[in-house]
């Protein structure tokens, strides 16, 4: 996948409230690691925008599709 973000958030087909993460440059891979250690599980949607939050917070850029 080729875009600009650092992390992408991905909403699952089967389960509309739930998204998952997913690192696309080392610095998304060093936010995911310290703040979802171990495998990224699905989030709900209120989980996602926590983890979105962090993210802008932090200067990461984010795409959620």
């Amino acid at each position: 996948m080729k875009n600009s973000s650092d992390i992408t958030l991905t909403l699952m087909g089967d389960d509309f409230d739930s998204y998952r993460v997913t690192a696309q440059t080392k610095r998304g891979e060093s936010f995911v690691a310290a703040h979802l250690p171990g495998n990224t599980p699905d989030m709900t949607s209120e989980q996602m925008r926590a983890m979105r939050d962090r993210a802008h917070k932090c200067g990461l850029a984010v795409l959620v599709e």
